[in-house]
């Protein structure tokens, strides 16, 4: 399923990784032209704080500042905002560490489009009807 305003929805993507980030932004740019584009938890940190995307895809382990360092400063400024982890571990710890800062999903790499695109979906969802749901209790 597809959100009817997915093509503006600003998506933040942080990878160290130049060949994975690659990939990641041709496997977007198909859907979304709203792109935003980071090598590192920091960079992402600052390009969330400037653009305020209501989705982040972050690899969890990077230099500088890893994804869930990124992740917990985000949710503690916007807690609604959607996040993805994307990990080329198993790590059960790092699993539970990314459930406890809230992200909204993960995905394993090497990384496959069908898969990425439907965290995405369901990401995009899950905060259309959180927006729907706010506005009908604010309405109350």
């Amino acid at each position: 399923m597809i959100c009817p305003d997915q093509d503006i929805t600003p998506i933040l993507c942080v990878e160290d990784d130049s060949v994975t980030r690659t990939l990641l932004v041709q496997i977007l740019r198909e859907r979304f032209s709203n792109l935003l584009v980071a090598r590192d938890g920091a960079e992402g940190l600052e390009l969330f704080r400037r653009h305020r995307p209501a989705l982040v895809l972050t690899d969890i382990l990077m230099p500088v500042m890893d994804g869930l360092q990124m992740a917990r400063a985000i949710k503690s400024e916007s807690p609604g905002t959607g996040i993805i982890v994307l990990t080329a571990r198993g790590d059960s710890e790092l699993m539970l560490q990314a459930i406890e800062t809230g992200v909204t999903d993960y995905v394993l790499k090497p990384l496959i489009p069908e898969r990425i695109l439907a965290a995405i979906d369901k990401c995009l969802r899950v905060h259309s009807l959180e927006r729907e749901l706010l506005g009908a209790k604010a309405r109350t």
